[in-house]
């Protein structure tokens, strides 16, 4: 943490932004020469400037940073381009510089195809980059939102049934595929979930579809980053407005009002409710039908107007208090230009009622309690009159900011609102709903994990603590013990270890009995095992034990085996056993019985092999018999004899 008197890098700009405003509004409006860039010093709204301190010593300032970035908001006209800085004030970010840089080019851009016409331009470029770094200077940490053209984006408005919210995406998506003729891969689509509505089908979800050019975004995007100032958003112009709505404290909480801006070609009515757009539309009337409408009625008439005098008429106060020279003989004393009843006036009215009845019909909105006019100087209060008298709605200019003098200062307002804008709140194109979702989703991911993972250190931690404290203590019981016992005298410690190892001695004397006594009656459990499996059809003549592996089996073992596996042969304890005998019976069983005997021995554990060496038919007592020899090989299981070997 730094020290009382540090100040951070935002703190640092904002300061300097203050301190330079009284000089710059003391200067006047002309640029340098040389420099075609009109500067305009912006105030903070009025309810801001209310609660605004003034600029104190940089030893109260706060020691660190506000989380909170500096904000440049890029408006895009054809006229040039709107630039607005804010920063963060007190509670809410503040407009703290603004500046329009005209394009000055012998033929102006018209609205219609002006963004493909800046995007193809050779000389939008470095325009751009001359233009964003006199106005930001040398900081790098800005945010930079840019506002399309309206003529770049298409508005819709769609219901989709209730769905869960991960499945709002695709509905969406597919709602407006099946409604909106789009080319998928060449538009880019993004959406604001809206309200609840009724619908004959039932409830259903109000969404506002966004559609731009694939094209035109990423070819904007591509010029931002190669000037070396990388966009953090690019939105419609509707979200600049609603930016105000949300941050500026534009109108009252639950207020439905109606945002007409009138465009040189084309007006734009949008209705929000509760500070949520609702409705847009397009209208192709403007400010040229407005000046022509007043041309064609002053010629009807006898009177010749210009079209820099229809304008200055159609927005000025004059036009609603008193009768010009230029409009004698057109209207009397107690009239005002509007009484004229001008036909695009009109077509502009009516189109206002039917898009109010509309989304009163349709989308359960009450009807509006203010117009606000936008796109003209904020000096149009005979067009917001009449707007007011025949609509019987109050209708205001568009004037959030507190800037007195240039009529030509309603041209930042775009850019003021979407320098107010947000990645959380205000739609983006560079980051659309669905990438938004999927990014909350990661982030739920990672909470999770992280939360896991802390629980699994506590609960660790947790262990290692009760593994602590048992030791603790059977440690203080041991040293209990060991102060209750005492330590034991010399002599004792010995008679202890010498009753020990006689014990360890007789132990062992046990071992030596028990292998001696296997060894020697071993021979005779061999034997009890084939002489209480014989049957009666089997006799033995002879039953020969040998000390040793059988005969074959020595010839044929190495002395590399025997000295790899001793323990396993069992070699010490085995027994060689030559069995004669024969079989008497049937014929035809004799050869049964004796492998039904063979394989009876074999089953026993102490038997390892009986291998048949001989046999033949002969006669016993005149009957016809079977003799046989077998060599049998006798061990103890391995077990015992490792037992024995221990």
């Amino acid at each position: 943490m730094g020290k009382p008197d540090d100040i951070s890098s935002t703190e640092k700009l904002l300061e300097m932004i203050r301190l330079n405003q009284g000089a710059q509004a003391m200067e006047s409006g002309a640029p340098e020469p040389g420099q075609p860039i009109a500067a305009v010093v912006v105030n903070a709204p009025p309810d801001l400037a209310k609660k605004a301190r003034p600029a104190a010593p940089k030893a109260i300032l706060p020691c660190w940073p506000t989380g909170k970035a500096v904000v440049v908001g890029i408006d895009l006209q054809a006229a040039g381009i709107g630039l607005v800085l804010a920063a963060p004030v007190g509670k809410r970010p503040a407009p703290l510089k603004a500046r329009f840089i005209p394009f000055d080019l012998p033929t102006p851009l018209p609205e219609a195809g002006l963004l493909p016409a800046l995007l193809t331009a050779d000389w939008f470029p470095a325009l751009l980059q001359k233009a964003l770094a006199d106005f930001c200077g040398s900081n790098r940490k800005i945010a930079y939102w840019c506002a399309l053209p309206r003529e770049a984006v298409e508005t819709h408005n769609i219901t989709i049934p209730k769905v869960p919210d991960q499945e709002v995406g695709n509905t969406v998506f597919w709602t407006t595929v099946k409604e909106i003729a789009f080319d998928q891969e060449a538009m880019l689509l993004d959406f604001q979930m809206v309200k609840e509505v009724q619908a004959d089908s039932g409830a259903r979800m109000l969404a506002i579809v966004y559609l731009a050019a694939r094209r035109e975004i990423e070819g904007l995007e591509e010029i931002f980053t190669r000037i070396g100032h990388p966009l953090t958003g690019m939105a419609s112009s509707s979200a600049a407005f609603h930016n105000e709505l949300r941050q500026a404290g534009l109108v009252a909480k639950g207020e439905n009002f109606v945002h007409l801006f009138l465009g040189e070609e084309k007006s734009y009515i949008a209705l929000f409710s509760e500070g949520r757009l609702i409705f847009r539309r397009d209208i192709n009337t403007g400010i040229s039908s407005l000046i022509e409408s007043l041309m064609e009625k002053a010629a009807d008439q006898g009177v010749i107007l210009d079209e820099a005098g229809c304008r200055s008429l159609l927005f000025s106060d004059q036009a609603a208090s008193n009768t010009p020279d230029a409009l004698q003989g057109l209207i009397t004393e107690d009239q005002s230009l509007f009484d004229l009843e001008l036909p695009a006036a009109v077509r502009l009215i009516r189109q206002m009622e039917r898009t109010l009845d509309y989304c009163k019909n349709h989308y359960a909105v009450p009807r509006a309690s203010r117009i606000l006019l936008d796109g003209v100087s904020f000096a149009s209060s005979g067009l917001a009159a009449y707007f007011s008298h025949e609509i019987g709605i109050e209708c205001l200019v568009h004037k959030p900011l507190a800037v007195a003098g240039s009529l030509k200062d309603h041209r930042l307002l775009t850019a003021f609102g979407i320098a107010l804008s947000d990645r959380a709140a205000t739609q983006n194109f560079l980051q659309t709903h669905e990438q938004k979702v999927q990014g909350r989703r990661i982030g739920r991911i990672n909470n999770a994990m992280m939360a896991g993972t802390l629980v699994i250190l506590l609960a660790c931690f947790g262990l290692f603590l009760w593994q602590r404290v048992q030791i603790h203590a059977k440690e203080t019981r041991l040293a209990a013990l060991v102060t209750k016992i005492g330590p034991l005298p010399p002599g004792e410690v010995q008679e202890t270890t010498d009753r020990l190892m006689a014990s360890l001695r007789r132990i062992k004397q046990g071992q030596e009995e028990r292998t001696t006594q296997a060894r020697r009656f071993f021979p005779v459990a061999v034997a009890g095992e084939i002489i209480s499996n014989l049957p009666k059809q089997i006799r033995l003549t002879s039953l020969d034990l040998e000390p040793g592996p059988a005969r074959h089996e020595k010839a044929a073992a190495s002395e590399q085996a025997r000295q790899e596996k001793p323990a396993e042969a069992g070699h010490d304890y085995a027994l060689h056993v030559a069995m004669q005998g024969i079989v008497m019976g049937q014929r035809q069983n004799l050869e049964f019985e004796l492998a039904r005997y063979l394989r009876t021995i074999t089953a026993s554990s102490v038997i390892q092999s009986a291998r048949m060496a001989e046999k033949e038919n002969g006669e016993y007592l005149r009957e016809e018999v079977l003799r046989f020899k077998v060599d049998v090989n006798a061990a103890p299981p391995a077990a015992e004899t490792q037992k024995i070997a221990d």
